[in-house]
């Protein structure tokens, strides 16, 4: 935003230039469509704000999804739990992501270790592709209670869905999750952060505010470890399933449809 106030031919730092031109060049796009799409408030706010555009310019329509879930009754979840070799006392906190610094995979990892301080047995599930060999050393020493699988089928990944008692989304930055998309058709409870449009994601859940400390991740870790372990007293329940609808793909169609024949 400070090099944006800037006047072009003010700016020194080629890198600074190069993101003003840039932006003047999306401003300018940005005068000439009719409609701009957004998959958030927060984005549709940001824009407004930044590129100086009316508000009546912008259309929120969030991502959509089949709903392919068939949630299983609670002997074949722990049938299934034990295939996957899990004990029946374990909690499963699910992580599904790149294994990236905005994801906020380093904060979850240190967060989890603090966890197992105070109930040990949680177990920590981490699904997705990424910079293994920093993210392992970060385990150091509870290797055995963080399982990395890697990227999944979406066979496994539902089967993981079934048997996870907590989805945690720690990003620094997400406008509409499709992985919170499908965690919450398998009803499963959610934590994460405030972060752009994941906040609207999950105003009815436990989310950790992160706007007013950045940079402190002693602050974060602390306020994600009270989320998750109040969310490890919730059961699995019926509301969070019915909050997906709205990203149901038949009903964001119909949305989409509309949005077009109301031009």
């Amino acid at each position: 935003k400070s090099i944006l106030y800037k006047e072009l031919d003010s700016i020194k730092n080629p890198l600074e230039k190069n993101i003003k031109e840039i932006c003047e060049k999306e401003k300018n796009v940005f005068e000439q469509v009719d409609k701009i799409i957004c998959l958030s408030n927060s984005t549709q706010n940001l824009l407004s704000k930044i590129y100086d555009l009316p508000i009546n310019k912008f259309c929120i329509l969030y991502n959509g999804l089949k709903d392919e879930s068939i949630l299983l009754n609670s002997d074949k979840r722990l049938n299934l739990k034990k295939n996957f070799l899990f004990s029946k006392e374990e909690k499963i906190i699910l992580f599904v992501g790149r294994l990236d610094e905005i994801k906020g995979l380093g904060e979850l990892i240190f967060t989890f270790k603090k966890l197992l301080q105070i109930d040990p047995y949680c177990h920590l599930v981490i699904v997705g592709d990424g910079f293994y060999s920093y993210y392992l050393n970060s385990c150091n020493p509870t290797w055995n209670k963080i399982t990395f699988t890697g990227k999944l089928n979406k066979e496994d990944l539902y089967k993981l869905y079934q048997i996870a008692d907590i989805g945690v989304l720690p990003s620094f930055h997400e406008q509409c999750s499709y992985v919170a998309i499908e965690m919450m058709a398998y009803g499963i409870p959610l934590v994460g952060t405030d972060t752009t449009g994941l906040k609207e994601m999950l105003e009815d859940e436990c989310y950790i505010s992160v706007e007013y400390i950045e940079g402190k991740k002693d602050l974060i870790m602390n306020a994600l470890t009270e989320n998750l372990l109040t969310v490890l007293s919730l059961n699995r329940h019926k509301r969070i399933r019915d909050q997906s609808w709205k990203y149901n793909i038949e009903n964001v169609k119909l949305q989409l449809l509309s949005f077009y024949l109301g031009m």
